[in-house]
Formats: C-alpha cells, sequence, structure tokens
C-alpha cells in the first residue's frame, strides 16, 4: 500500500501495452484500499479516465473513449507521452519513484507493442485531441517538475553551457571593478620594515587565473562529456542505438537517475553558501572587522583595512569581501557539481554494463564507452 493506494510493482515480463494495462486495471492498482488491505475494487474505464484526468489537472481532460481505445484488441501502444505520464502516476499512487517505474515498464510494453507486425491498426496519431508534439521535451522526461539536479544538468549538457561560462566571466569582471574602485587591484603593505607583501586583487591565482581561464575550460570539458554520454555513449550500452534512435525509456532512466542525486546537489549548495560565504564572510571578516585586529589570520585584502585603515575602510571592505566570497561560493559550486555529473556518469555506466548488457552490445562498445569516461574524469582533474 502507498499513500493509501493499492501498489504492486511492474512486472518484468514481455507483455504488450494493451496485456500490461489489463492486468494492472484487474489487480486494481493504484485503487484506494478496504479495510483488508486489498483494493476496493478493480478499475473500470469510467474511473480510470476520472483518475488520470485528475493528475496534472491543468492539462487538457481525456475522454472515456480514449481510455477504451488503449484497451481495443486492436490497440497498439497508441498512446502520448503525456498521458502515459498520468497513467503511470495513477498506477504509482501518486509516488514520483512508484511512478516512474510503471513509466518504464509502459514504455517498454509501448516499444514492443509498436514493434510488432502491424494489422493494419493505425498507431501514428496521437490518443489525445490537445496534444501537441512540439510541446514534449526530446526523449521524455520525469514526472515531476524538474528540480536543483536535473536543472543544472540542463546548463551542463545543452546550449546553456556557454551561458555557464559567461555567467563565470561577468562574475569575475564585477569583482575585478569593485575591487579596481577601490584602488585593491594591486597593494601591498608591510610585514616587517624590510619585507612587503602584495595582497592585491591581480595577485591572487585563485581570484584570477582559475575562474577566468581554468573554470571555463573544465566547463567544456565536463559538459562535452556529459552530452556525449547522455546523448550517445549511454544508448550504445543500452540497446545499441545512437543519439538519433535515443528512445524514451532511455531518457526516461537517465533522468530518474539524475532525480535519485537531488540530495549530494542540495548538500552541495548548502556548504558552499554556509561554509565557503557565510562562515568566511561572517565568520571571519565581519568579526574580525569588529574586533579591529586579525589575530592569527593571514592578511589579505578583505582584511588590509585592519593593518592600513588609511587606504580602505571597513565598508568598503565588507563590500568587497562579501562580493568576493560569493564569488568563490559560485565556483566551488560549479566545480563540485561538475565533479558530481562525473560521478554520476560512472556509475550510471557501472549500473548498465552490469544489469543492461545481454549480449546485443558490442563489448568493444562497451570498453569505448568506459574508457571515454575514465579519460573524461582524468581530464577533468587535470
Amino acid at each position: 500500500m502507498v499513500n493509501g493506494k493499492y501498489y504492486i510493482e511492474p512486472p518484468n515480463d514481455d507483455q504488450d501495452f494493451r496485456s500490461l494495462i489489463r492486468a494492472a486495471i484487474a489487480a486494481g492498482v493504484g485503487r484506494d484500499v478496504s479495510a483488508n488491505g486489498e483494493p476496493a475494487e478493480p478499475w473500470t474505464a469510467e474511473t480510470l479516465t476520472a483518475a488520470i484526468n485528475q493528475v496534472e489537472s491543468g492539462r487538457s481532460m481525456i475522454d472515456l473513449r480514449t481510455v477504451q481505445r488503449w484497451l481495443a484488441p486492436q490497440g497498439r501502444g497508441g498512446i502520448s507521452v503525456p498521458n502515459l505520464r498520468r497513467l503511470a502516476m495513477v498506477f504509482g499512487c501518486g509516488d514520483a519513484r512508484k511512478a516512474s517505474a510503471w513509466q518504464v515498464a509502459l514504455m517498454r510494453a509501448r516499444e514492443r507493442t509498436r514493434a510488432e507486425p502491424r494489422n493494419g491498426a493505425d498507431d501514428s496519431s496521437p490518443d489525445d485531441p490537445g496534444y501537441d508534439p512540439a510541446a514534449i521535451p526530446a526523449g521524455g522526461g520525469p514526472i515531476r517538475t524538474p528540480g536543483l539536479a536535473r536543472s543544472w544538468e540542463a546548463w551542463f549538457s545543452r546550449d546553456d553551457t556557454l551561458k555557464l561560462s559567461i555567467l563565470i566571466w561577468a562574475a569575475y569582471a564585477v569583482n575585478g571593478l569593485v575591487n579596481g574602485i577601490l584602488g585593491l587591484l594591486s597593494v601591498s603593505y608591510s610585514v616587517t620594515p624590510d619585507f612587503s607583501k602584495e595582497v592585491g586583487f591581480l595577485w591572487a591565482p585563485t581570484w584570477t587565473v582559475l575562474p577566468a581561464l581554468i573554470l571555463p575550460l573544465f566547463i567544456m570539458r565536463v559538459s562535452f562529456s556529459l552530452t556525449h554520454w547522455r546523448s550517445y555513449g549511454r544508448g550504445r550500452l543500452f540497446d545499441g542505438s545512437s543519439c538519433d534512435t535515443r528512445t524514451e525509456e532511455d531518457a526516461s532512466l537517465w533522468d530518474a537517475r539524475i532525480d535519485r542525486t537531488a540530495f549530494p546537489f542540495w548538500m552541495i549548495l548548502v556548504l558552499c553558501l554556509g561554509g565557503v560565504f557565510l562562515a568566511q564572510w561572517v565568520g571571519i571578516c565581519l568579526r574580525l572587522y569588529a574586533e579591529g585586529e586579525a589575530g592569527i589570520y593571514q592578511i589579505d585584502r578583505n582584511l588590509l583595512t585592519l593593518v592600513r585603515p588609511e587606504f580602505v575602510g571597513q565598508g568598503a571592505s565588507a563590500v568587497v569581501s562579501m562580493f568576493g566570497y560569493l564569488y568563490s561560493a559560485l565556483y566551488v559550486f560549479i566545480f563540485l557539481t561538475a565533479l558530481m555529473f562525473l560521478f554520476i556518469m560512472a556509475g550510471d555506466y557501472e549500473w548498465l554494463a552490469r544489469n543492461i548488457n545481454d549480449g546485443e552490445t558490442e563489448h568493444e562498445d562497451a570498453i569505448q564507452e568506459g574508457s571515454w569516461i575514465a579519460m573524461s574524469a582524468f581530464d577533468a582533474a587535470l
């Protein structure tokens, strides 16, 4: 029982689409349970239609004839992707993980049905009159609205990669401009009467060379690897396909894997905002400004006001340090996020190699894709 409804796992056999739906309807999957834990009653075409229309209520309604057409003996899996997702949500009892499992099973059954010899039935037209093929993302997608993990996956693996590099360069330019206005691009202070230390913005490689040059190159390398794996590489292991024949099942499994890694991405975000930004800006800079001395901390341009107050005031230093640590939090977040995607690709490759490779995938293809991921991680580490 899931969410007060009767649930069973989708079968792993080779049923066609109509047989799978009929079995789920007869079992009452997704129906409210009775006192003894069994479904109150099996689905009917009418009750199933009503339940589907309650899922994503903002979409167009489906009529009874649509559901009846799915169950027709001559049906060939002629269900649109949006309606398949809604049906999977019903059978998944409103639980995203359970619904994803049913969505994959329904997609597989639909593909098997469409691969059968045609018997005169027409499966080319969508089952929903309001269905717009252009509105469906290529390769399908998860039932839920994309979260943090899939949003950043889009930034790294699609046309937004250049935008991400532009964001880094823009942050670099703003940080440099603020330091330039305050005269902190190149400034020194005397550690001893005979020794001066340069603490200016231009003399800090972690604030200049790393984010302005190394990080964009790192982003492009990871983006290229992620796009290759998502659109082509995993398809070679999954079913010997390429990006031109990438199946909805393949896309659904990949999106589900990304969704399952949401927690690490949120932890990275919390670490960067809390540790890289707040802990250093509030816990170090603002606290030392209030105390009036650096103590055990090394003087840098953010703490220069403590030893050269005539050069830069504490208010200006607070602004500079705030922009600086936000800048640091941004590029550390991007670094860790990119490494997380490399980890996901490696885990996805291992899972496919263990579970999908049933003899149809060429051994050479598996070696090539594994080597590709290993070299991508090696290049990114350099």
